[in-house]
């Protein structure tokens, strides 16, 4: 056993030597602005093609994408916005800081997506959005989802941060609904460390998130006829952040390629263990991404901790527990834990999270955990891993029934 496999989406994704030309030219020329070159509006461009949208703006962040989606949307002060418990916190804090109130709406147990059971049992007269994860790469259920908020007359958007490239029914993720946004941070198939684009087909709602992420500054008008149009902030992409990218986003597809082929192989490795290991369920006619490899215990918390124990301790396999965190962002984020301290008086702090919000959700984290997994892998570090996965199962089993 020589090999040691470390869960990290943190990892190095360097450009190649002949895709370089945009960015040394920005370096020589010292145009390091979005609007002191054409680069950013090329990036934009292709965002478009790739995502199958009208539209792209990029911005500084997934979370700085949100806040623009919410600012783009206007959506009346104090009123609920519902969301999934699991997944990164920047999906929560534009909710906050915009003013609206978080809601949670509780998972299905297989996809690690929203339930649009749950999510309708929490549609108020107060609901104004619905943010909806394509968790882990994996297409949440649209159908339902758009329906619903077709139904009661809210915007839905689609959380790609993790997404890109994914597909349901035939498109892209990200299309579909009222906008869609995508994180570019160092862990996702594009990257330029830090970054975001929203994306949409709307052009008035569109010109509204440009300027959303723009301090709200009139660049259309003359310099002598600008505004600040609306409150906002500067949430700009760079022009040296737009060249990093911009290659990568005319490659990810191949990328994408291989991740799915060896999500498969895994998948099919993984199926004698079936007794004891499950793994995250992919909707009929959707394609993920495969951004991570969620699986789960069959059994309990206990058995979870006992196997990822052994794999990092006896077989040179570190996971992660639960998905990033190992529990609800609802009980690991101070703001929700404790909102009268911590949101000073914003309309969400009547609200509480107490454990049970989301059962399912909460139980899901105590038995799941993250393979390591990346487009590094070929055939020979899956079929390794799963062995090994293999022997600590047989080893637990054997030492149990002992």
């Amino acid at each position: 056993m020589t090999t040691k496999y470390r869960f990290s989406l943190q990892y190095p994704k360097p450009l190649e030597a002949d895709e370089l030309g945009a960015m040394n030219q920005l370096a020589r020329d010292g145009n390091f602005s979005r609007y002191t070159s054409d680069v950013t509006n090329q990036l934009e461009q292709e965002f478009s093609k790739f995502f199958g949208v009208a539209h792209s703006v990029t911005c500084s962040s997934g979370t700085a994408a949100i806040h623009g989606a919410l600012i783009g949307l206007d959506l009346p002060v104090g009123s609920e916005v519902i969301t999934t418990p699991v997944t990164d916190v920047g999906v929560v804090l534009p909710i906050i800081y915009q003013n609206l109130i978080p809601v949670f709406a509780d998972l299905d147990p297989t996809t690690y997506n929203l339930d649009p059971k749950s999510v309708e049992a929490k549609i108020t007269p107060n609901t104004s959005a619905i943010i909806a994860v394509h968790l882990a790469g994996n297409p949440a259920p649209l159908d339902e989802l758009l329906a619903l908020a077709k139904r009661h007359n809210i915007p839905l958007i689609e959380d790609c941060s993790q997404a890109h490239g994914a597909e349901y029914h035939g498109k892209r993720v990200g299309s579909m609904g009222t906008l869609g946004i995508a994180s570019l941070q160092q862990s996702k198939h594009i990257t330029s460390g830090e970054g975001g684009v929203i994306m949409g087909n709307d052009t008035i709602l569109m010109d509204r998130v440009r300027l959303a992420v723009d301090k709200g500054w009139q660049r259309f008008k003359s310099l002598r006829e600008r505004r600040y149009e609306f409150l906002s902030l500067n949430y700009r992409y760079t022009g040296i952040q737009a060249a990093a990218v911009l290659p990568q986003v005319r490659r990810v597809d191949r990328i994408l390629a291989k991740k799915r082929r060896m999500a498969a192989l895994l998948r099919e490795r993984l199926q004698p263990l079936s007794d004891s290991i499950g793994c995250q369920l992919v909707l009929d006619g959707a394609i993920s991404s495969y951004y991570s490899f969620p699986t789960y215990v069959k059994r309990d918390e206990a058995f979870r901790d006992e196997l990822v124990d052994i794999l990092a301790r006896d077989y040179d396999i570190e996971c992660a527990y639960g998905y990033a965190n190992p529990v609800p962002l609802y009980l690991c984020t101070a703001a929700l834990e404790d909102p009268v301290k911590h949101g000073r008086g914003l309309r969400y702090t009547e609200r509480r999270y107490p454990k049970g919000t989301c059962p399912v959700a909460e139980d899901l984290l105590k038995r799941s955990f993250l393979l390591p997994f990346n487009e590094k892998f070929d055939e020979s570090d899956v079929k390794e891993m799963v062995t090994r996965v293999g022997a600590a199962l047989e080893r637990m089993v054997t030492t149990h029934a002992g």
